[in-house]
């Protein structure tokens, strides 16, 4: 592993893998895709009254922009888009990510999971080799209604879709530092929940072609965390059971807890492509 100039850098790009918090929407007929998801009109043998599932998995790979504060020492975070792949790649520990909807007609549940860890080796005069390990997990769970459904053009293969949602996000960071020369491993580990609203917007630009966009604002645990998604859907397969998802996500959280040398502060917008695959049942 290469050694990691910034200590803090090792936290920032725990977020190259994130919840992209799309994906697509289950077969309904003649309905449409739901925003950031990745199946437009499905089998029209496929009623709407029955429940379908969708899965997602995805790469989100972004610049960082901010201050991180651990233990009272704060950084300023400036991360691009390559640097934060790099990382990714040179300190790679585990990753489990996923979104997963159920639909049934114009209802839908939707969840999201994403898990990073990467240990970073680094050397430190005095106090010698060490390493840091950091692991992230952003998580979400939710519900959206389409109140707007409508063909294009009098073509029910195509649709224009609107969807209010609402849900809760719960967020875990945890960074430890152990060096040999130190018998107690300094760190810090943080987790909180935020609510949120929104709303998710589709329209297929052609059968097999659907663009998406999502937007929602956060609070709780958080003084404020927004969320925008803009992307493709690319179906693919005889009944589009499979797709390929792409676009730009920005995903700004501003956290804080404690005072003085306890400080723990977490204010970052993070923005950058996102590329995944998606599978409907």
């Amino acid at each position: 592993m290469r050694h990691t100039r910034n200590p803090f850098l090792a936290l920032i790009t725990a977020a190259s893998i994130a919840p992209v918090a799309h994906a697509q929407p289950a077969p309904e007929g003649t309905v449409a895709s739901a925003p950031g998801s990745s199946e437009a009109t499905a089998d029209p043998a496929l009623v709407t009254d029955a429940w379908h599932i969708s899965f997602t998995t995805y790469l989100w790979v972004p610049a960082m922009d901010g201050t991180l504060t651990v233990r009272g020492r704060e950084a300023d975070v400036d991360v691009s888009v390559g640097d934060s792949f790099e990382n990714l790649v040179d300190n790679f520990k585990f990753a489990l990510t996923g979104h997963i909807e159920a639909r049934k007609d114009r209802f839908m549940i939707f969840g999201d999971i994403m898990y990073l860890a990467t240990e970073d080796d680094v050397d430190r005069p005095i106090i010698g080799d060490g390493d840091i390990d950091v692991s992230q997990g952003f998580f979400e769970a939710g519900v959206s209604y389409a109140i707007v459904d409508n063909p294009i053009n009098d073509n029910a293969a195509r649709r224009f879709r609107i969807e209010p949602l609402a849900g809760v996000r719960l967020y875990y960071l945890d960074m430890e530092v152990n060096f040999d020369a130190l018998s107690r491993s300094p760190g810090r580990d943080e987790m909180w929940v935020d609510g949120f609203v929104g709303a998710r917007t589709s329209i297929d630009l052609a059968e097999r072609l659907t663009a998406f966009a999502r937007l929602d604002i956060g609070a709780g645990g958080s003084d404020l965390a927004w969320n925008v998604i803009l992307g493709l859907d690319a179906h693919l397969g005889k009944h589009k059971r499979l797709s390929l998802v792409g676009g730009y996500r920005w995903f700004d959280v501003d956290y804080d807890d404690g005072s003085g040398s306890d400080k723990f502060e977490f204010d970052v917008l993070m923005h950058g492509p996102f590329l995944g695959l998606g599978f409907t049942f």
